[in-house]
């Protein structure tokens, strides 16, 4: 059934104009609902700054909603999905092959293919450049929420991407320990590594947490304070040891899991990685010293390129 289903997706999409109706009407109630919410004016005013208001990247409205036309959309629809020549489909599971295989010769080797290969666009979607820091005052709940951004380039790689998240679990459990454990200030405290590797490579680091009104200055000084100690004296070897172990426990788990095998074959195909350097991970993760957790600390959060976002109630 799901290579049927598979198959009718490219053959015989389905106009329903009632679905159609019930579908616009529930994203208009959405994005009406979202105007009234703080956290969604507050992600919102995040994505036109660290887009720089990029026309691609701009937040639904209602207007934009009403420029949406059912036959438009079908047109567009069947024009991205005649060609199925250049799709790639990847297959996780329990999967007998003996029996998979002639349903992919039925189901996708019999779809419509023109030979036609394309490539992506760069829609020139930059972040900002220099030290940007935004306001945001909605709501009446007594509560903040804070979000501090590093972006730069970056060389794209596993192994490089190994090491940048170990550095996020290390900041992640200082931060813990001193914002939530020690001064009790946040609800929540986490730190993030986002590398991007088209059209060009780069990064985007995001800490975010949610504390009382009274407590942000306080709270993301102490927040800059643990950057500070790692940029001087890299990670303690209890935080490093617990971070490794965290790490190999984590891909052993995930090994196990579907969804996660998924992720790693449309990744590593996307961005043209080498399928062998997942085999290192484990060595990769082992290869990380003291002295390479502060050095990339010192490299990744660079104060050049600086965004500082805060959202407080209108009283």
């Amino acid at each position: 059934m799901m290579m049927q289903m598979l198959n009718l997706y490219f053959t015989a999409p389905r106009k329903d104009k009632d679905a159609f109706e019930a579908l616009k009407a529930k994203d208009v109630a959405s994005v009406e609902n979202n105007l009234l919410s703080p956290e969604s004016v507050f992600a919102d005013t995040i994505q036109k700054v660290m887009s720089c208001g990029n026309y691609r990247t701009r937040t639904l409205t209602k207007a934009i909603l009403d420029e949406i036309n059912l036959d438009d959309a079908y047109r567009i629809y069947k024009e991205r999905f005649a060609d199925a020549g250049d799709f790639t489909f990847f297959f996780v599971g329990n999967i007998d092959e003996a029996t998979f295989k002639p349903l992919v010769e039925q189901y996708i080797a019999s779809l419509p293919s023109k030979g036609k290969k394309e490539m992506w666009k760069d829609r020139k979607i930059e972040t900002p450049k220099g030290i940007v820091k935004r306001t945001v005052k909605k709501g009446v709940e007594p509560k903040s929420a804070v979000r501090l951004t590093y972006t730069g380039t970056y060389d794209w790689s596993v192994k490089s991407r190994t090491e940048a998240r170990a550095v996020m679990n290390i900041l992640n459990i200082m931060m813990r320990e001193t914002m939530r454990e020690d001064k009790g200030g946040v609800y929540g405290v986490g730190a993030g590594f986002n590398p991007i590797h088209y059209p060009t490579s780069k990064y985007m680091i995001s800490i975010r947490f949610g504390c009382a009104p009274e407590n942000v200055d306080m709270l993301i000084s102490t927040a800059k304070e643990q950057i500070a100690i790692l940029k001087k004296d890299g990670p303690s070897q209890k935080n490093l040891d617990k971070t490794k172990e965290t790490m190999h426990r984590e891909l052993e788990t995930s090994l196990r899991d579907n969804g996660f095998w998924l992720s790693v074959m449309n990744t590593y195909y996307t961005n043209g990685d080498s399928y062998a350097d997942f085999l290192n991970i484990n060595k990769i993760i082992d290869g990380i010293t003291p002295q390479m957790v502060k050095e990339l600390t010192n490299k990744y959060f660079n104060d050049a390129n600086y965004d500082e976002f805060t959202l407080y109630p209108e009283k």
